[in-house]
């Protein structure tokens, strides 16, 4: 039997990155699209409770850095993001903590765009003008942070490996979590300063 070189094990080791961040990612967006569509079920239940409690808790802490204030933002988004992912590092040989957490996520960005889509400012916006705005809203720094939070969350796949003798997991996990970090960086800052001003052309090329 041949053996295996370096190049064989980056390219396996690329598809069960690949494989896993899309597991990860699936985590988020089917609760995601569950919160859209079936939030008015869900809101009388105590998941409900919690999750609008929880994009109430975000939105209030956004809201309060005003003026000079608001530089400290990126420091705030990046910190909470960073405490999932470290979370869903360390935490991942439980297994169920990681997915949880995706999918809890995913339900309040679900509930976050049923209010903006049933909010007054949709009754102002033409033809798919909501749409467009929510996209902006989430798109900017979700496009990196939601890989993020996911890479972090299947470090739970290296475990499982590692329980089966397959591959290292100390490794696994301090490459996972430094690249989850790295990117959450960028991401906090993208959601500081970019995605508002997306967001208002949005809104006014919706309005237009």
């Amino acid at each position: 039997m041949r053996k295996a070189s370096l190049l064989d094990s980056i390219i396996m080791d690329e598809a069960f990155v690949r494989r896993t961040l899309i597991v990860m990612v699936a985590f988020f967006i089917v609760p995601l699209f569950t919160g859209i569509i079936f939030w008015e079920p869900l809101s009388t239940t105590i998941i409900g409770k919690y999750v609008e409690e929880s994009a109430k808790n975000v939105r209030e802490t956004a809201t309060s850095f005003t003026g000079v204030a608001y530089i400290l933002l990126p420091l705030v988004i990046f910190a909470r993001n960073t405490l999932v992912a470290v979370v869903n590092t360390v935490l991942s040989p439980l297994l169920v903590v990681p997915p949880l957490i995706l999918a809890t996520n995913g339900l309040i960005v679900g509930f976050v765009i049923k209010t903006a889509s049933g909010s007054i400012l949709s009754s102002h916006l033409a033809g798919g003008g909501i749409g467009l705005v929510v996209a902006a809203a989430l798109s900017p720094h979700g496009a990196i942070e939601i890989p993020a939070i996911s890479i972090s969350a299947s470090t739970i796949f290296y475990f499982i490996d590692f329980i089966r003798g397959k591959r290292p997991f100390g490794e696994a996990l301090k490459r996972n979590l430094l690249l989850a970090v790295t990117m959450l960086v960028f991401s906090a800052l993208i959601e500081t300063f970019i995605t508002p001003v997306a967001t208002i052309l949005a809104m006014i090329i919706g309005m237009i």
